[in-house]
């Protein structure tokens, strides 16, 4: 439950993440969980979020691209 209640917190953050929702990120990989590749991906999606605001970019114009440009902006980053 602790796992998914960080994710969650992840999910929501403004970007670019404050240290304190930095720190919950470091916590939720401490833990031995299924879910730890969520919070990893989220980490990933952060910097993704990130070029998103730089370009005016809305969640809602992302999910409607073809899904090879949204893997090359998330593998661009990386």
């Amino acid at each position: 439950m602790r796992v998914k209640c960080i994710i969650s917190v992840l999910k929501m953050a403004p970007v670019p993440w404050s240290a304190t929702v930095t720190g919950i990120a470091k916590q939720g990989l401490e833990v031995h969980h299924p879910l730890i590749g969520s919070v990893r991906h989220e980490q990933k999606m952060m910097e993704v979020k990130i070029v998103q605001k730089k370009y005016g970019f809305t969640k809602f114009l992302i999910e409607k691209c073809n899904v090879s440009i949204r893997f090359f902006v998330y593998y661009s980053i990386i």
